[in-house]
C-alpha cells in the first residue's frame, strides 16, 4: 500500500512525500509515518499532531544520516 502525504509549508510551497508500507521496518522514521497513516485510515486515531511529530522524526533521522555521511 502506498500513501502520499502533502505538507503545506506556506501558501506558496508544498512538499509531497510518498511512502510505501513495503519500504518500512520497525524503527525507521518512515515506519512511524506509515503506522500513523494506517491507524488514521482505519479510524483508530485522529492524525492531528501525530503525523507532524512523525514527520519531524523523519526529517531529524535524515539530517542525522546526512551528517554521518559527511563525517
Amino acid at each position: 500500500m502506498e500513501y502520499v502525504c502533502t505538507f503545506h509549508m506556506d501558501k506558496a510551497s508544498t512538499m509531497e512525500v510518498r511512502l510505501s508500507t513495503g519500504e518500512c521496518k520497525a524503527g525507521d522514521a518512515n515506519y512511524e509515518i506509515v503506522k500513523q497513516l494506517q491507524e488514521f485510515v482505519n479510524g483508530q486515531i485522529d492524525l492531528g499532531e501525530k503525523i507532524v511529530d512523525a514527520y519531524i522524526a523523519f526529517k531529524e533521522n535524515r539530517n542525522n544520516a546526512n551528517a554521518q555521511r559527511i563525517n
